[in-house]
């Protein structure tokens, strides 16, 4: 697991007098949920945006709803090794910050091309490298503030009986 999530060692659940009953409207609300996260793992694919923090507006729908899609699936999923993808790719939605711009911002240069031009790059990247230092502070503290909410559903679903 992803720091700081822990699967909190929980009584065994008491019986219930009924399984809990979800509402068409409920349904509806978890689809709506399931389909945001695809939307954001589609993006991603297999990109996992090491050193890098982009603009929200290239994410697939609104950051704080795509933050609350992935609370309302981490609370609902049941099974630990789908929570943990879950997780991952929730709070890498840290990781997109307002006023960024079109061009990401990294850490490292892209080193694609040749000799001349990797150098011209190091040389040229420390603008860009001063400024990813300077939205990363606001990216972590973001992550913190998600990981203390996706913990709470992670907990939920724990508590109900989720692996």
């Amino acid at each position: 697991m992803i720091w700081p999530f822990v699967t909190k060692q929980t009584e065994p659940a008491k019986a219930q007098s009924a399984p809990i009953a979800f509402s068409t409207a409920d349904l509806e609300l978890a689809a709506v949920a399931e389909r945001a996260v695809a939307a954001f793992v589609d993006y991603l694919g297999a990109d996992t945006m090491v050193g890098e923090i982009r603009d929200v507006k290239v994410l697939p729908g609104p950051k704080q709803a795509l933050v609350n899609a992935f609370t309302l699936a981490l609370a609902l999923e049941g099974d630990a090794e789908r929570r943990d993808a879950l997780l991952r790719y929730g709070l890498l939605l840290s990781h997109f910050q307002e006023g960024v711009g079109d061009k990401p911002v990294r850490q490292m240069p892209d080193f694609s091309g040749d000799d001349e031009a990797i150098l011209e790059v190091v040389l040229a990247h420390k603008s860009e490298f001063d400024r990813f230092n300077q939205v990363y502070p606001t990216a972590i503290a973001e992550a913190k503030q998600m990981a203390e909410k996706y913990q709470r559903s992670i907990d939920a679903a724990v508590r109900r009986g989720g692996a």
